[in-house]
């Protein structure tokens, strides 16, 4: 979508001033019936003629608190969002963290605290021979269960 400049704002405003409708003004200048719309309100309104900016939002951390999350997370590589949230006192969401992680190169895995020193395919159910029964006797054709 494009943006119209400040002077085909000023162009819209004029001819709106001089009587002409809003049904002419938008055929004249090719930007949908709603733009030219919008552009008079937001004039009569706020006596503004140029377009708001675009882009995303700025970020909850600065750049200072940047340089810190990398810093922290080069100390604690095991930190969770939860925890660099608590860490820093941001009411954010954990999306927002997560996405500025990535923006800042980082992996992040969904790993909950519990789990993350054990390794993988730890079962706390299955000893070096096999699986062991919850009654604690090792299965075994000798030995009757």
């Amino acid at each position: 979508m494009k943006t119209a400049s400040s002077e085909i704002r000023s162009i819209v405003i004029k001819a709106y001033g001089a009587g002409i409708s809003r049904h002419q003004i938008a055929d004249i200048v090719g930007y949908h019936l709603n733009s030219v719309s919008r552009w008079i309100r937001e004039f009569e309104r706020e006596n503004r003629l140029e377009a708001h900016p675009r882009g995303h939002r700025a970020s909850i951390f600065s750049e200072a608190e940047h340089r810190e999350i990398v810093e922290l997370i080069g100390k604690q590589p095991d930190i969770t969002l939860e925890e660099l949230r608590s860490h820093f006192a941001k009411a954010c969401s954990l999306n927002a963290i997560h996405k500025l992680l990535k923006k800042l190169g980082f992996v992040v895995k969904k790993n909950s605290a519990g789990k993350r020193a054990r390794t993988r395919g730890y079962n706390p159910g299955q000893s070096r021979m096999g699986r062991v029964p919850k009654n604690g006797r090792p299965e075994s054709p000798d030995f009757p269960g």
